[in-house]
């Protein structure tokens, strides 16, 4: 909750208009103060809100432990042993909307983050990828928007397969497959 919480970070970029964002923090608010009441959860807990709330569900009702997404992508996938190795030429990552929170722990900004200095180029591809954000990327980003392949962003959004395979095409030629 509040101004770096997930509902007022993620609501945004799932178009909630900031009365809709102000209510569900109203609601979710006055669930946690029922958990609280409830002996459900220590305030002083951090909360996972990430993949539609199911890791802070897990918290709160069989206290599991809170992993971040960084530990698990690093350690328990495994991917620690290759940063710092000569063995990734180039990384490919993405999501549906790339913008600033997409940094603030979700999966394609730990993977550009770990890769930053041992692969050689970091191919984007996105939905679509917010006009603030392509400035800021490194220069061995490149940003990929499925949405230049179509005529609408709904086309794109119906039809991401058939983007994917377009990106996947753009990618192989900048490779000189």
């Amino acid at each position: 909750l509040g101004f770096n919480g997930g509902i007022r970070v993620f609501g945004k970029q799932k178009k909630a208009s900031e009365e809709m964002i102000s209510n569900i923090e109203n609601n979710f608010n006055n669930l946690f103060i029922l958990f609280e009441n409830n002996n459900l959860t220590n305030p002083s807990d951090i909360l996972s809100g990430a993949g539609g709330g199911i890791p802070a569900a897990l918290q709160i009702f069989y206290k599991t432990n809170l992993l971040s997404s960084s530990e698990f992508i690093e350690y328990h996938l495994g991917l620690h042993k290759y940063c710092d190795l000569d063995v990734v030429d180039f990384l490919i990552t993405g999501e549906g909307a790339y913008d600033y929170q997409s940094g603030l722990g979700k999966g394609v900004g730990v993977l550009m983050h770990m890769f930053r200095s041992s692969a050689r180029q970091i191919f984007l591809v996105c939905g679509k990828i917010s006009a603030d954000s392509v400035p800021k990327l490194p220069k061995y980003v490149l940003p990929i928007e499925l949405i230049k392949y179509f005529s609408h962003e709904y086309e794109s959004i119906i039809s991401y397969k058939e983007g994917i395979k377009k990106a996947c095409q753009d990618i192989a030629n900048q490779l000189n497959f």
